[in-house]
């Protein structure tokens, strides 16, 4: 053997036993793969159906299918359980040449795999390289999370619910509270019964979301409904309510609007610290919005002056107040919203109260709004005509 020969023979050599070397770091690092991987070839089964055959697969893989994956043995061999939909998203990859990440359970193992699938021989169109990732327990503390947040979230309406207002009303009223999403939110609404026949109605509108605003709510809420049981008009109301929430932090800029309903004398008084405008339909078909009585949002000017005004409610007629996620829409005037709420309460204004409310809360927000709360208070003013003393002939 020349010196040439030998050298050649000797490079052959070294250049094998490298080979061998990196196959066997390749094999343990493809068996030490905490995902599952394989590789298979396309054939069609006896009964021209389409199937995939393993060339050779690691241990996790064959622990996540639980299966043990022989070379050469079928896919519909050794996972007689899984669904068809499997092999054509394989025939897809080989098809397409686009890789393809979806998600399967395995019906023999009730686990929960990642698969994805990519095809390597693209001269021959017919293998696949398949990794699988056991996500079941990601699945499943996924599922506990959103059973816990749905639970969290119940609690947190029935909450809010609770301290919105009254679940009774008075005859003639109806009220609705729409969540944005499930959490809870600073709109309130009450009815409250004072003397004589009159009622205390208040909607209120606090900056933000969630358990803060919620309990700023209820502090306002339930301090509205004392200064009404005192007798106080909206105006002093209001002013009273100015000071309370310059105390209270987060309370600051709320709005509220404010009304005392007289059904036998058939009038409002109101009074509205930045609030929308209530909204009146008579049997008719006319309109008037109540916005003669504006003033700042609470704690914003101490010394604002909370004024009121008063509108009379024909027999018949509907009064709706409300908070901004009813007619507000992003990239919209305010006027559109308005003239939707206006347009549906007239559409409804024979309807009864609880009707009218629930088809104007359909027709305005659908299916959702914009990531604000809707809390909506409906008044019928009673169709007897008010009966007037006359003085003696």
């Amino acid at each position: 053997m020349n010196d040439n020969v030998a050298s050649a023979h000797s490079k052959f050599r070294t250049e094998l036993l490298a080979s061998r070397e990196s196959e066997a770091t390749y094999r343990e690092v493809f068996d030490a793969l905490d995902d599952g991987f394989c590789i298979v070839r396309r054939v069609t089964d006896l009964a021209g159906r389409t199937d995939f055959q393993y060339v050779t697969a690691n241990p996790a893989f064959e622990t996540w299918s639980a299966t043990t994956a022989v070379p050469g043995d079928s896919m519909r061999d050794v996972l007689p359980d899984d669904p068809e939909d499997w092999y054509p998203v394989y025939e897809r990859v080989l098809k397409s040449d686009e890789p393809l990440r979806f998600q399967r359970s395995v019906g023999a193992s009730g686990r929960e795999l990642e698969v994805f699938a990519v095809r390597i021989d693209v001269g021959a169109h017919d293998r696949l390289a398949i990794v699988l990732r056991d996500v079941t327990e990601r699945r499943d503390t996924e599922a506990r999370e959103r059973a816990a947040l749905a639970e969290q979230s119940q609690v947190a309406i029935t909450l809010q619910r609770a301290i919105l207002g009254p679940g009774i009303l008075p005859e003639g009223f109806a009220v609705r509270y729409e969540p944005a999403t499930l959490q809870v939110g600073g709109d309130w609404y009450d009815v409250v019964n004072l003397a004589d026949g009159r009622y205390g109605v208040v909607v209120g509108d606090v900056v933000g979301q969630g358990l803060d605003a919620a309990a700023i709510m209820g502090q306002l809420r339930s301090a509205a409904r004392a200064l009404l049981l005192e007798d106080h008009g909206p105006a002093r109301v209001v002013s009273s309510l100015d000071g309370f929430a310059a105390l209270l932090p987060g309370a600051r800029c709320t709005t509220i609007f404010c009304a005392i309903i007289d059904p036998e004398r058939a009038t409002v008084d109101y009074s509205s610290a930045g609030h929308l405008p209530a909204i009146v339909v008579d049997p008719d078909g006319g309109h008037a919005l109540l916005d003669r009585a504006l003033s700042p949002p609470l704690a914003v000017i101490r010394t604002a002056t909370r004024i009121e005004a008063t509108a009379t409610l024909p027999a018949g007629s509907s009064m709706l107040l409300y908070t901004d996620g009813l007619v507000e829409r992003r990239g919209e005037v305010l006027d559109a919203g308005l003239d939707r709420a206006i347009s549906a309460l007239t559409a409804y204004r024979d309807s009864s109260p609880e009707d009218a409310i629930t088809h104007t809360l359909r027709d305005l927000i659908g299916s959702g709004h914009d990531d604000d709360d809707v809390a909506l208070l409906l008044y019928r003013q009673n169709s007897v005509s008010v009966q007037l003393s006359l003085p003696a002939a």
